[in-house]
């Protein structure tokens, strides 16, 4: 994760120009970049405190003890909006990198042009690019995720949600 830091500090004005030209802004979306690195160290910190072995606890009941089992999702579905659509597409990311698993990261397909930069900062990183994959499309390309991923992470609109959320749901 540190190695993709780097790596996207150093195609920072790429995804700025980029985000620039999908969203029409620059007073929010140099913030949103800077955001990245600070991000990438605040998960790692808090993943070296979470995936620590926590021994098993006693309950207020005496005869149940209580124990922490990490269960793992092989293949994670991250669908994000437009308004922030680097930002917001890593929230989810980077910590379900840490924890273990793939992703593969659909943004709005209202702001695409950030992914050929970010995807190239992915790629300078071969372990990342392994486990790691930013994909353009429409809605049908986000219900394909959610017919194929283990986990879904949405954050859009209510209606879009309640259409993922019931596709998840029949599976």
């Amino acid at each position: 994760m540190q190695q993709w830091k780097q790596s996207v500090e150093l195609h920072k004005q790429q995804l700025i120009d980029a985000l620039c030209t999908d969203t029409g802004r620059k007073w929010e979306t140099v913030p949103e970049a800077d955001l990245v690195a600070s991000s990438v160290d605040r998960w790692c910190g808090i993943a070296k405190e979470f995936f620590i072995t926590l021994t098993p606890k006693q309950s207020l009941i005496p005869f149940i003890q209580l124990q922490q089992h990490l269960v793992l999702f092989q293949l994670t579905g991250i669908i994000s909006p437009w308004n922030f659509p680097l930002l917001l597409s890593l929230i989810d990311t980077i910590p379900a990198l840490l924890a273990g698993c793939a992703v593969i990261v659909k943004p709005s397909e209202v702001t695409p042009r950030f992914i050929k930069v970010l995807q190239q900062t992915i790629d300078e990183v071969p372990a990342l690019k392994q486990v790691l994959k930013y994909i353009e499309g429409d809605g049908t390309v986000g219900a394909a995720l959610v017919d194929n991923c283990d986990l879904i992470c949405f954050t859009g609109s209510t209606a879009t949600g309640k259409k993922y959320m019931m596709q998840q749901a029949k599976k």
